[in-house]
């Protein structure tokens, strides 16, 4: 079941809100052609997550809000301009601080599990760049027939219900969707958690880049990490393990 054009269709899968809602769209050649000039200057800022709901293949490079790279600042345009739309739809603001690109450089390797986003956030915007999106969302329970397979035109910005649905990112080895096996987009969740600590963490740089280093974000992740397991623990967290895994955040273990 690929892309469904509008939020009334949707609704004959789900009595509840809508699972997604695109918002424009940016030419996909500029687009990949920016987010490559970020990939060569900007190492991740993780590869994996926390909450244990991505693996070491997805790997985020972070940047807040405000950030002067043409390509976050059309995507946050573009993001900002549905605002009213969005709260007459999910009845909810829709504020956005943090920014990511992720980039998988092999598709066909395992990047996420099915998962929800309840805690951290409410939902996502996303700017597909190279893969067609291409993920699995359950609009309702997680029942076979309730499984849509939504699909984008790169350059489309578009936002995703994960904090009310489960959802998961396919794996791809169609050399046409991901060439040479790389799959690129933007991420910015919806009211965040924690974004006092996040604004200390950023670069005093016009990039607004997060280091890995700054110790106050390592503070935070381990943080998370904590709350991760103790959401397990309660039988809370969508993800099977009650700890996440990262690669590129120093002594995050200790």
């Amino acid at each position: 079941m690929d892309l469904f054009e509008d939020t009334l269709q949707q609704q004959k899968y789900s009595s509840a809100e809508p699972f997604f809602m695109v918002f424009d769209h940016i030419d996909p050649d500029w687009c990949l052609s920016e987010a490559l000039k970020i990939r060569s200057k900007f190492p991740p800022t993780m590869e994996g997550s926390a909450t244990g709901k991505f693996y070491g293949a997805y790997k985020t490079i972070h940047f807040l809000v405000d950030s002067e790279l043409p390509l976050i600042k059309n995507f946050v345009k573009l993001v900002k301009a549905n605002e009213e739309r969005f709260k007459a739809t999910f009845n909810r603001e829709l504020r956005i601080d943090l920014i990511h690109l992720a980039i998988t450089d092999d598709a066909s390797e395992e990047m996420s599990i099915p998962h929800i986003d309840g805690y951290w956030m409410e939902g996502q915007a996303h700017l597909t760049i190279l893969g067609n999106a291409d993920v699995d969302i359950w609009a309702g329970s997680r029942d076979e027939k309730n499984r849509c397979r939504l699909t984008f035109p790169n350059g489309t910005v578009w936002y995703i219900n994960s904090s009310v649905y489960y959802h998961t990112i396919n794996t791809s080895r169609d050399e046409r969707q991901n060439p040479g096996g790389l799959r690129i987009e933007l991420t910015a969740p919806i009211n965040i958690r924690d974004m006092e600590e996040i604004h200390e963490v950023a670069i005093d740089s016009p990039d607004r880049y997060i280091d890995p280093s700054n110790l106050k974000w390592q503070s935070m992740k381990r943080k998370q990490i904590q709350i991760q397991k103790e959401a397990y623990k309660a039988g809370r967290a969508s993800a099977p393990k009650g700890v996440g895994y990262i690669r590129n955040v120093p002594k995050l273990d200790d």
